[in-house]
């Protein structure tokens, strides 16, 4: 038990003590009690300023303008309140955001939900359409210059020097346009072998070997008699093969775009419903908000009714009395 010397020693050392003297330091002091960014009972928690504190109180003290420290007492207060409910306001406005930002946010390491995994499939999904679209377009390029090679090859005498990659092409075509047919005259050689580089003539390898519109012709002629059709019969078939190839790979192109319109829209659409679903907060914090303001918009109402009752009975005006109950129910339920 403390004697009563002891009590006046404390007495005496208390009376040293004059605590914090600077601004700083008194406001240090005045977070003391603050514990909860919703539920504090002091007025600013970090991310407020004394200034913005200040301008609103003084606003709230200007609307109500009270007279007598009991009035005083009730306007600050309200200004408390209403400090408060929008504080609460900024959690609620936060917490949605922060909800919707991590609708967008599929993290490899954590498990995801049915939603953002369909989404996640479907972002694969289009990336291997657009994959496959590239390589349908990379076809068509370079199928689509050999058929006009072929269309300008038959009425055009003025081409001395073929260029090799494109007759390469054509001649791997129409080695493969004879190998459709059940029934051939001999095994035409393939265009890139030895065998066939001797048979058309040339002394170096068919790479190498710079193509005229005479030997290209000529070996035309050697695919075509392997399934007994004359050249220009050959021609029109390998022109038919290619302008097939052409009008496939257009067909596919139409339909990979239409594929990958389609998936983005879904995907976009699956985002904005994410997002949308974000807007409604996990249970627990959206129960707390609605309680907290309900508990804030009834001591306010209460204050500005009290502060209205004094106000009226300071002006001589008869005083209305309260009309507002706050009544609630607390309903237990007991197992039988």
């Amino acid at each position: 038990m403390t004697s009563m010397d002891k009590i006046a020693t404390n007495r005496k050392n208390a009376q040293l003590s004059t605590g914090p003297r600077s601004l700083a330091g008194k406001t240090i002091v005045a977070q003391n009690a603050v514990r909860h960014g919703i539920f504090a009972n002091l007025p600013l928690v970090p991310g407020e300023t004394i200034g913005e504190w200040q301008v609103h109180r003084e606003g709230i003290l200007a609307s109500l303008a009270p007279v007598g420290l009991l009035e005083v007492t009730l306007t600050e207060r309200a200004a408390l309140l209403l400090w408060r409910l929008a504080r609460l306001a900024r959690y609620e406005a936060n917490t949605i955001t922060a909800d919707i930002e991590d609708a967008g946010l599929l993290p490899n390491d954590v498990d995801i939900s049915y939603a953002a995994s369909l989404t996640y499939n479907r972002e694969n999904l289009l990336k291997l359409t657009e994959q496959e679209l590239r390589r349908a377009r990379q076809d068509l390029a370079s199928v689509a210059p050999h058929a006009h090679f072929l269309r300008r090859l038959r009425h055009d005498d003025g081409l001395d020097s073929l260029p090799l990659d494109v007759v390469q092409s054509i001649l791997n075509t129409a080695y493969s346009l004879v190998f459709e047919y059940p029934i051939r005259s001999y095994e035409p050689d393939h265009p890139n072998s030895s065998a066939f580089r001797v048979r058309m003539g040339f002394e170096t390898s068919v790479h190498d070997q710079r193509w005229t519109k005479g030997q290209f012709l000529k070996s035309l002629v050697y695919f075509a008699e392997a399934i007994d059709l004359t050249a220009a019969d050959f021609r029109i078939e390998l022109q038919d093969a290619l302008e097939d190839d052409v009008h496939r790979f257009i067909r596919s192109i139409e339909r990979l775009e239409s594929d990958k319109d389609a998936q983005t829209r879904r995907i976009q659409d699956e985002t904005m419903r994410l997002a949308s679903s974000a807007l409604l907060s996990q249970e627990k914090v959206t129960d707390r908000v609605i309680k907290y303001e309900r508990h804030l918009h009834s001591l306010l109402t209460s204050t500005l009714h009290e502060l209205e009752r004094l106000q009226a009975r300071r002006g001589g005006k008869p005083v209305v009395p309260a009309i507002v109950a706050d009544i609630q129910f607390h309903v237990s339920r007991t197992d039988d």
